[in-house]
């Protein structure tokens, strides 16, 4: 089955400014944009569908688009924290919501989830596309309606920064200097 991923509100950088200068030990001005930027590409190596961790690290909305229905629908981007609407094409091309008491995630904390369908119900008809299935969903490490991205990633983004700030060359490995 092919999936398509579309970010509708991407989230927050994982660091602020003052945050990765603290870790640097910059108490200058000079740099604050080039900081910003390496702030900026470490959340995006880090977070969402193109990045290495393959989650969502702050709170962020998303569009799952499938090609049909199936008994388990698994989520992308954990941890997922809502499942905000399934909408699917009919058969004659009209987008139509499926009512929430159809289905049910299955959350399983920082693993990837799923949505499944409660007992007795089945999912309707879906017209025979490649985006006939479109399901939004909010994905992020949230507590208490808080950001609670966990402190490895934070410090992994921090090393990145770090060693991007430092070494502004190439580092070709296997090489003698």
């Amino acid at each position: 089955m092919r999936t398509a991923l579309i970010c509708i509100s991407p989230g927050e950088l994982l660091l602020t400014l003052d945050e990765a200068k603290a870790h640097l030990r910059v108490d200058h001005c000079d740099d604050d944009a080039y900081i910003e930027d390496l702030i900026a590409v470490a959340t995006a190596d880090l977070d969402g569908a193109d990045g290495v961790l393959k989650r969502a690290l702050r709170e962020q909305r998303w569009r799952l688009v499938l090609p049909g229905f199936c008994a388990a629908i698994p989520m992308p981007l954990p941890p997922l924290i809502s499942v905000d609407a399934v909408k699917y094409l009919d058969a004659e091309g009209e987008e139509q919501t499926v009512p929430p008491d159809t289905y049910r995630a299955v959350v399983n904390g920082t693993e990837p989830s799923s949505i499944v369908l409660k007992p007795g119900k089945s999912w309707p008809a879906a017209l025979f596309a490649a985006d006939a299935v479109r399901i939004e969903f909010t994905a992020g490490y949230v507590r208490d309606d808080k950001p609670d991205v966990p402190r490895p990633i934070v410090a992994a983004a921090k090393l990145l920064i770090a060693q991007w700030y430092e070494q502004r060359t190439p580092v070709v490995v296997g090489t003698i200097a």
